[in-house]
């Protein structure tokens, strides 16, 4: 009689065990809601596509003071602190001196699901407004050894864009768990892709 009495008492220990463990987030449920981060050296796809040698792009119809913006956000992990954007133009005035205008900001944030943060409430994801970027665009090669902080984001204007034109942005030193990349134009299109690496990983 004690050892059926036993078995009972340890067969419910086990069973409320096994209840209270499956309404409880675990680890894994809470990294799900960071996202993949995407490969390394691997160019990934920001505005537009590019598969093989077949490139889709990115149609800018609005005008820049309409604030025609886009952003796209990845997750790139802590480890790496290089970033590059190739961009690459199409769609623009192929008439030499009528060129069109491009602006570019990059912004980084350390905060969990930075990338996956919605506008609504989703369980194990945060709210867009919750999220807090910075500016990472004076981590550009060019500005890295500036003494100046800007109280602004920094932007990169890309002026005279004709057809098959391209432009490249590097940053260097950048300490982020993701990133945002914002584009501005108008009467163009564009494709952007973005390569991470590390000088820890090779």
């Amino acid at each position: 009689m004690n050892k059926l009495l036993l078995s009972i008492a340890i067969a419910g220990i086990i069973a409320v065990g096994v209840l209270w463990y499956s309404h409880e987030p675990t680890q894994e449920m809470a990294i799900e809601s960071l996202g993949a981060v995407v490969p390394m050296n691997v160019p990934i796809d920001i505005l537009g596509t590019r598969a093989a040698t077949t490139t889709t792009y990115a149609n800018f119809t609005g005008n820049l003071a309409a604030g025609a913006t886009t952003t796209t956000k990845k997750r790139i992990g802590n480890y790496v602190d290089m970033v590059t954007f190739d961009i690459f133009a199409a769609n623009a005035s192929s008439s030499p001196g009528v060129g069109m205008t491009a602006y570019f900001s990059v912004l980084g944030s350390n905060d969990t699901g930075c990338e996956t943060a919605t506008t609504s409430t989703i369980y194990n994801v945060p709210i867009t407004s919750e999220i807090r970027w910075f500016d990472i665009g004076r981590n550009t090669v060019n500005l890295a050894n500036s003494l100046t902080l800007d109280t602004s984001t920094t932007t990169f204007p890309w002026t005279g864009i004709l057809v098959g034109d391209s432009t490249q942005i590097v940053l260097k030193d950048v300490v982020a768990e993701c990133i945002a990349f914002q584009a501005n134009a108008s009467s163009t299109s564009l494709n952007v892709q973005m390569t991470t690496r590390s000088s820890f990983y090779r």
